[in-house]
This record gives structure tokens, C-alpha cells and sequence, in this order.
């Protein structure tokens, strides 16, 4: 993004080793031994086996680090649905909210109540079914409570 500076990449966990890959027109080709895989972006299992989509974005302190902070809720856009959570120890990898269940754009309902303190905070989408899943947008309504 543009606006926002965020980075992001894609990390694929395949069953054997890549040899090579390869781009033809806008379709993704790899190869592992004998075998050649086609990336395919229509199709949302892998061999009719579902598979986990996780976007973990990294610990951010809202232009404000050493300020404690509530987060009361989040308008998530996206396409299809998730578990959401939130980070709010960087010191805890386990430290999360327990997971929301989401589904698609939340504006037009009303923010998805989810409340955490801390001074900085990650969220995480978890995406578990054989459907197309996009996020698109996030916003966080938090007030700072001051310097901790």
C-alpha cells in the first residue's frame, strides 16, 4: 500500500522441494522432480484438501510507543471470512485475544466489538475453508490511556 507502507509477501509451504519455477503470461509453474505444479488462482484447495491462509502483520504502536492503549473494536473489509485476533504482548507470541469469527465487510453493521490493552499490537486473520479469502482493510478504534 501505497498510503499505508506496508510490505507484504506471499509464503508457500509446498510437499516436496522446488527445482525451478517459472512465469508464463500471468500463471505460476513449478517444478519438483518429474513433477510440474500449476499455481492456480480460481482454485482454493489443494487437491481438494483444504489448507490455512494466515496474515500475521507485525507489532505496530500507532505513532504513539510507550502509551498505554484500549482497543474497543475493528471495521474489517475483506472478502469471505476469518478468525481475528489480536496481539498485545511482543514479548508473549501467545499472547492473543481469543479469535472472532468474521465475515466479509463489517462498515455497514457496526464495528466488530473486540476489546485488548497494551502499548503496541499485532493482528492476525486466520482463513480456514475451500473459499476465496481477500483482506482489504482494517480500522482499529482505540483511545490512548497515556504513558504507562
Amino acid at each position: 500500500s501505497r498510503t499505508a507502507r506496508i510490505a507484504a509477501w506471499s509464503r508457500y509451504f509446498l510437499p516436496s522441494a522446488v527445482d525451478s519455477f517459472a512465469e508464463l503470461g500471468q500463471e505460476l509453474y513449478i517444478r519438483s522432480g518429474d513433477t510440474i505444479y500449476k499455481i492456480d488462482p480460481t482454485v482454493f484447495t489443494d487437491d481438494g484438501l483444504q489448507y490455512e491462509v494466515l496474515l500475521d502483520l507485525p507489532y505496530m504502536d500507532f505513532k504513539s510507543p510507550g502509551q498505554l492503549k484500549q482497543i474497543y473494536g475493528a471495521d474489517i473489509v475483506m472478502e469471505g471470512q476469518c478468525d481475528f485476533s489480536i496481539g498485545y504482548d511482543v514479548r508473549n507470541i501467545d499472547a492473543y485475544t481469543a479469535p472472532v469469527k468474521v465475515k466479509g465487510n463489517t462498515r455497514p453493521g457496526g464495528m466488530v466489538p473486540i476489546e485488548v490493552s497494551g502499548t503496541e499490537f499485532s493482528l492476525r486473520f486466520r482463513n480456514y475453508d475451500n473459499k476465496p479469502f481477500r483482506l482489504d482493510a482494517v480500522t482499529l478504534y482505540y483511545n490512548v490511556l497515556g504513558a504507562i
